[in-house]
């Protein structure tokens, strides 16, 4: 969808509803987010930008079966082609 390498990952805080914006991310590269999400939150609300600050991909993961981590993996060859999501 971006066709370009991720420039910054953003998700909404359980607590505020606020955007925080993480790093970029690079090629095989992986960030962490410790979060305390209160037990009525069961949405991860996430999304990617370009390099250029642009909207390219946002998403909801449904957290409700998630026990203590939720991984999400996602893959593709210069666009986002599939999003897995991985429950501790």
């Amino acid at each position: 969808m971006c066709g370009i390498e991720v420039g910054m990952v953003a998700v909404i805080d359980p607590v505020t509803g606020e955007q925080v914006n993480l790093d970029s991310l690079s090629d095989q590269e992986s960030i962490s987010m410790e979060a305390d999400w209160p037990s009525s939150v069961n949405e991860f609300q996430w999304a990617l930008y370009n390099t250029d600050g642009e909207l390219c991909v946002e998403g909801t993961t449904d957290i409700s079966s998630a026990q203590t981590t939720v991984t999400l993996l996602l893959t593709g060859d210069g666009d986002l082609e599939k999003v897995e999501e991985l429950f501790e």
